[in-house]
């Protein structure tokens, strides 16, 4: 591993990175504008305990901070949903959501443009922990190429305004 950006609730505890805070990022859940049109947001009311949600979560892999916070949520509320859709691609997500087929539920800055063209539509909810540690780390004792270099600082100039 040379480097990696993460979001996280969680502190890093490894002696071998370089750790570098980007800053809080809020979380949202979203739906596509078509799919609201279609179903109601009455339907997609996240803040109601205790209902049938019929539509899929789209989300990353087992074990992720996304899904992990979101699926305690639905939990606690006693919010039954289709099956979930498991992907391994942020983007990928993103455009199975704006397609219509289910909601998602990931950092603001990933779904800001969308969300201003009124594309997606954030969804109510009461998600005490809405918002995620964005970082960014590398290995201290590995080389760190020019390309990572200005990955760094587009990283700090970009994601840290969204906090």
């Amino acid at each position: 591993m040379h480097g990696i950006v993460r979001c996280t609730d969680q502190s890093e505890a490894d002696d071998r990175l370089a750790i570098t805070a980007l800053g809080h990022c809020r979380m949202e859940l979203v739906a596509s504008r078509q799919l609201v049109e279609k179903m109601g947001m009455e339907k997609l009311d996240f803040t109601k305990a205790s209902k049938a949600i019929p539509t899929s979560f789209i989300t990353d892999e087992p074990g992720g901070i996304f899904r992990s916070n979101f699926e305690a949520y639905i939990k606690q509320q006693n919010i039954a949903m289709e099956p979930t859709i498991e992907l391994w691609s942020t983007e990928t997500i993103k455009s199975m959501v704006l397609a219509g087929v289910g909601i998602a539920y990931l950092p603001q800055f990933v779904l800001q443009n969308e969300l201003n063209r009124k594309e997606l539509v954030a969804l109510p909810h009461h998600i005490s922990y809405a918002g995620i540690r964005a970082i960014y780390c590398y290995h201290k004792n590995k080389y760190v190429t020019p390309q990572m270099k200005l990955l760094m600082n587009l990283l700090q100039k970009h994601v840290g305004r969204f906090s």
